[in-house]
């Protein structure tokens, strides 16, 4: 039984180190671009960096983080409005894409938004227990 041991503590290792991946991250600029990256290959460190420097590269200024997740799932994107006072909701990481789609809508509510409504939406990682959702993604949209 002891010479199983080390065997099962890399099995479980392994699977928190696949589970770490599979990050998305929004951010938004201060001059109105947001950007978004996802992939089952990065980290959630590593979607944020890459949607600020996406988002940087298309001239984006005092960019910030609205939302960041490491693990898989469906995610989406609201916007109200347009330009530099468009209100920006985001929801990443869900077990379906509708309750995506709800949660994102609130939280762009949540911060002035009125009549919000689904600018993108993916999902990342394992979100339906299936392979066939692994992939990535990214892009920036000035609002």
């Amino acid at each position: 039984m002891n010479r199983l041991s080390p065997f099962l503590l890399l099995a479980v290792c392994s699977l928190g180190i696949m589970k770490a991946h599979a990050g998305s991250a929004v951010v938004m600029s201060t001059n109105g671009y947001y950007g978004y990256a996802y992939g089952s290959s990065l980290t959630q460190k590593a979607a944020e960096q890459k949607a600020t420097e996406l988002v940087r590269q298309k001239g984006g200024t005092d960019i910030r983080t609205v939302a960041s997740v490491g693990g898989g799932g469906y995610s989406s994107v609201a916007v109200s409005g347009k330009g530099p006072g468009a209100m920006i909701g985001a929801a990443l990481g869900y077990r379906s894409s509708a309750q995506a789609d709800y949660k994102a809508q609130q939280n762009c509510k949540q911060k002035g938004g009125s009549d919000p409504h689904i600018v993108r939406s993916w999902s990342n990682g394992s979100a339906s227990g299936s392979s066939r959702w692994k992939g990535s993604g990214q892009g920036v949209v000035k609002l």
